[in-house]
């Protein structure tokens, strides 16, 4: 009925798995649907080991008025009273659809983003060379540090998005306002040249389409105070999202999963035990951290297993799922992690011969 079954029955081939698409991710409600607990696989290994210049969009629009979109398209951008605008979803999404694919208009090297100074000469000529209709998008974006005065800088610093350790801007993407527990997250393909935005759980007709947009290995994963804080200082706005508005008992439970997640992070993801790990994985779950930090978490269990090829074979699998939900099944990402799970299920099996 889920993703989750399809690593059940089908494990012993490869291809079952690379054809979960979208076309049948009716039954799974979020990205944590798909990033099965190693007990899960576990379970399942027994019977297995024994036998441009724009936006390239899938379609949205932008209206002042939603009632005049076409619902066959995934989006559109809407005004949101006090907020500026906002990206909707037009029809029923499910988790690893691509909403959107857009080129990004700047590309910046992360050692002159860091440089203010370094970074407004950049911006000064790069925007002045853009054709009129590009720059009319960059100036259309907001500068949350000075609203009432913004600057190239200021501009790029508000809507900037990583580019695999450098940095870029999409103006369309850049529409898309935070959530502290988003429904899509934005996800980097250089080997395309583009920035997708991926949905990472069921959204709804009408719903709002929210990334966040702080690290899931930093403040993404603290406590409401912190992650407000931050927000305030870097963006100019106090977070309002479901999560910033919890209170009594739900409120304490959120905190208690997020202190847990802040102690177990501060010891180094390279001194946890592979049970430590999983606890850290099974919390960021629950907050909703990003698909890239997951993968990371995947990564070290991996790395943890040097001498146990099942535990590999369980991690290539939970690694692949989230990969290719994430990253596409064509990605460098997906590839790794599959060729991973034949060579490991290789192995399992000579070590049960």
């Amino acid at each position: 009925d889920t993703l989750s079954s399809t690593t059940g029955e089908n494990l012993e081939s490869v291809d079952t798995l690379s054809s979960t698409t979208v076309d049948n991710l009716e039954s799974v409600d979020t990205l944590s649907s798909l990033t099965l607990s190693s007990q899960d696989i576990q379970d399942d290994c027994v019977d297995t080991t024994s036998s441009d210049d724009g936006y390239i969009s899938s379609g949205g629009i932008e209206t002042e008025d939603s009632s005049s979109a076409d619902c066959s398209e995934p989006y559109e951008i809407r005004s949101i009273p006090g907020k500026g605008k906002g990206m909707f979803a037009t029809r029923k999404i499910f988790p690893g659809e691509i909403v959107l694919t857009e080129v990004p208009l700047i590309i910046l090297a992360d050692d002159i983003f860091i440089d203010p100074e370094k970074c407004e000469r950049f911006l000064d000529k790069e925007v002045d060379k853009m054709p009129m209709h590009q720059r009319q998008r960059f100036l259309s974006l907001s500068d949350g540090r000075d609203p009432e005065n913004p600057t190239y800088l200021g501009r790029f610093y508000t809507n900037d998005m990583d580019w695999d350790g450098d940095v870029c801007l999409c103006p369309t993407m850049a529409r898309v306002n935070h959530a502290c527990a988003p429904n899509a997250d934005f996800i980097t393909r250089q080997d395309k040249g583009e920035q997708r935005l991926v949905a990472i759980s069921i959204i709804q007709p009408g719903d709002e389409i929210t990334i966040c947009y702080l690290p899931s290995a930093d403040e993404g994963t603290d406590i409401r105070r912190v992650r407000q804080d931050y927000l305030l200082s870097l963006y100019g706005f106090r977070c309002t999202c479901k999560q910033c508005n919890l209170e009594g008992e739900d409120l304490e439970a959120n905190e208690e999963v997020r202190e847990k997640i802040k102690e177990l992070q501060s010891v180094g993801l390279h001194k946890l035990q592979n049970k430590e790990i999983e606890q850290l994985f099974e919390r960021c779950v629950v907050v909703t951290a990003k698909p890239t930090y997951l993968l990371q978490l995947i990564q070290a269990l991996y790395n943890n297993n040097p001498n146990s090829q099942v535990d590999k074979y369980i991690q290539s699998i939970r690694g692949y799922v989230i990969a290719m939900t994430a990253y596409g099944e064509d990605s460098t990402q997906a590839q790794l992690w599959k060729e991973r799970i034949e060579i490991d299920e290789f192995q399992a099996l000579q070590m049960k011969i």
